[in-house]
């Protein structure tokens, strides 16, 4: 059993082109490919750039915003401390008032005492 030359001949004849035609298809596909991955690169690139640009953006507004929060807080802390500073004072205030007022007490209790005590307070 063997193969002719003429078979062998018929069959490499059709073999040839088909393996040359499906070695250019690959080659013309793999070219494509390149192309199209070169694309995406450069589009994931400038993607890239953009998403750096607004974190930059971001990173500046936080910046700004924590700037504010803080004179906010600063400012906040410097209230409360003028509203304990006034509350001191009312503190204050009301215990003069108080001991003011004992004091008027005091002056008025011997109005209060009965001439005849008083007498006898001074005669003694």
């Amino acid at each position: 059993m063997g193969i002719d030359s003429q078979t062998i001949t018929v069959i490499a004849s059709i073999l040839i082109p088909t393996l040359g035609g499906f070695t250019w298809m690959i080659h013309r596909m793999d070219a494509r490919f390149e192309k199209m991955e070169t694309r995406i690169d450069m589009r994931f690139k400038e993607v890239d750039v953009r998403f750096k640009e607004v974190d930059a953006r971001f990173e500046k507004m936080e910046t700004q915003m924590d700037a504010r929060f803080e004179k906010i807080d600063n400012r906040m802390n410097s209230i409360e401390g003028r509203i304990g500073s006034i509350e001191n004072k009312l503190t204050a205030i009301d215990m003069r008032t108080s001991f003011i007022e004992r004091l008027l007490e005091m002056f008025r209790l011997p109005q209060k005492i009965p001439q005849k005590e008083i007498k006898e307070a001074t005669d003694s």
